[in-house]
């Protein structure tokens, strides 16, 4: 349809689009209302089950909607609870779980196992324990480490901050054995011996880093293993 000339014969519009001229119209608002630019909230129609238009956050439960896409919290820990396709590492002998059951993921392991402990029996510390796990277990000062000896004021001062020594436990073979720290100055000692790499250590034995002496108390032995 062409375009239609208005009454006034000043401008052209499209009547598909408006019945009257569009122009005319601005060109009759009162300049002096206040009020000319106000908006006014538009009606919106209640949606039904099946309409699919897009809804205003301001009618939509946001609260709600973070309640069931964000990970769960257990009261009272500060640990997350992921949904059973994690991709958190799993432990060797802990991964084998009915991931089809949600219910199954309080279940999963967040912590290695225990395999064992050291236990301080000389020097500064003495009567602490330090859990062990699969994999290996430095000790030294850093904060960081597996078994930190970091005692403030009366932490023994020949121990290094970096590695001193680790104890490593082998879930698969089920033995324990120990290794010294790269660039040691002191070098650890187990059962009064200077520690070689790679030595098999046994339930009661002594390891010794500076002035401090731990005991291995093991958990998985010949008659116990996770796996």
């Amino acid at each position: 349809m062409p375009m239609r000339n208005c009454d006034a014969g000043k401008h052209y519009f499209d009547p598909n689009l408006y019945d009257s001229c569009p122009y005319c119209m601005a060109d009759e608002i009162d300049m002096a209302d206040p009020n000319r630019f106000s908006q006014q909230e538009p009606v919106i129609p209640p949606a039904t089950h099946d309409d699919n238009r897009t809804v205003r956050i301001n009618d939509y439960n946001v609260e709600d909607t973070l309640t069931k896409v964000a990970p769960a919290r257990n009261q009272g820990s500060n640990k997350t609870q992921y949904p059973s396709h994690s991709n958190k590492t799993q432990f060797i002998g802990f991964g084998e779980h009915n991931y089809d059951d949600y219910n199954q993921t309080s279940q999963i392991i967040e912590e290695p196992p225990v395999v064992g402990w050291l236990v301080i029996v000389e020097g500064a510390g003495k009567g602490r324990d330090f859990r062990l796990i699969q994999g290996v277990n430095n000790i030294g000062l850093d904060r960081n480490l597996e078994v930190s000896l970091d005692f403030g004021e009366q932490t023994d001062k020949l121990i290094s901050h970096s590695s001193n020594a680790a104890i490593v436990y082998d879930i698969v073979s089920n033995v324990f054995f120990a290794e010294r720290g790269q660039r040691v100055t002191n070098l650890p000692r187990l059962n009064d011996n200077v520690l070689m790499n790679g030595v098999n250590i046994n339930n009661g034995d002594i390891i010794q880093v500076g002035k401090t002496k731990l005991m291995l108390v093991t958990l998985c032995d010949n008659n116990f293993s996770w796996i």
